[in-house]
């Protein structure tokens, strides 16, 4: 049975992936989620009484974490990465008095490399989109960054539509790659993305070039507006898949030249081709 009284729709993280936590009961999930861009693990109890107590988040970090490999309800094993490092194996372990969980690394194999470049962070950044809706972001300063200066813009979109930008470390389009070569980078979960609530993600369906759009637009305004060491007049908007079908809709839409150069790579040109590039015939038919 589950909770009596729990409306998931206003739990917005959303889940990715579970695993049990207790062996004998089953009581107990740990979720693997997306939440406003972050990734987090949230441990679930089925025996709570009201949603604030079921859902506990037990990680409250910058690290993206995949699926939780449960060794006994103390000890998972667990990868884990961030804008700043490539994945590592970690443990948790919960602490039985304090309840608390602590993550901790076996061994880093990146570490001395690491030291050999300036790897940055990013902020989150939180706007509001089309429909009123808020919006989620990222902005990462380029290297060796100057507050007196100004940087081109790296307007990265990513694809799906339905995933997001978390703060993991990408062997695609990793934004330190951008950032290295003095771009500012900015990553936008417009609607589709997962993270802020179900209805968000679905309003995507049947309007890839619509709500997005719109999303993408009002961020590039408030990213012009709030950040004056960027040099607006020097953006280039980069996408994969449906970033790139995104980026193709821009360029049949940048009357305003909001964007001076537009890079698709792998994109989708056509949703009825689309039908014939994927053996996962049921995404065409949902988005369409």
């Amino acid at each position: 049975q589950v909770l009596t009284g729990c409306d998931q729709s206003t739990f917005k993280p959303q889940i990715s992936d579970y695993t049990w936590l207790e062996d004998v009961d089953k009581n107990v999930f740990l979720l693997s989620v997306v939440d406003a861009g972050y990734s987090k693990i949230y441990k679930f109890d089925f025996s709570a009484a009201t949603e604030a107590e079921a859902y506990i988040n037990i990680t409250d970090d910058m690290n993206y974490y995949g699926t939780p490999i449960v060794v006994s309800t103390s000890l998972v094993i667990i990868n884990h990465s961030s804008f700043t490092t490539p994945d590592v194996i970690a443990k948790m372990t919960q602490d039985q008095n304090a309840a608390t969980w602590t993550v901790t690394d076996f061994v880093d194999l990146n570490e001395e490399t690491k030291e050999k470049f300036e790897l940055l962070e990013a902020e989150s950044f939180i706007f509001k989109g089309g429909n009123g809706d808020d919006v989620q972001g990222w902005i990462m300063k380029p290297v060796q960054f100057d507050e007196t200066k100004t940087y081109p813009l790296a307007f990265l979109i990513h694809g799906g539509p339905e995933g997001a930008w978390e703060p993991s470390w990408s062997y695609r389009w990793n934004p330190q790659l951008w950032a290295s070569h003095g771009y500012a980078v900015v990553m936008i979960n417009p609607h589709g993305s997962s993270g802020m609530g179900i209805d968000f993600q679905n309003a995507v369906r049947n309007d890839w070039g619509g709500l997005p759009f719109q999303d993408l637009m009002n961020g590039w305004q408030y990213v012009k507006d709030t950040y004056k060491w960027i040099d607006m007049d020097r953006v280039g908007g980069c996408g994969a898949s449906y970033g790139g079908y995104m980026v193709s809709w821009i360029q049949g839409n940048n009357d305003d030249k909001k964007f001076k150069v537009l890079v698709t790579h792998d994109g989708v040109f056509s949703t009825i081709t689309m039908f014939y590039s994927t053996e996962e015939m049921w995404f065409p038919m949902a988005e369409y």
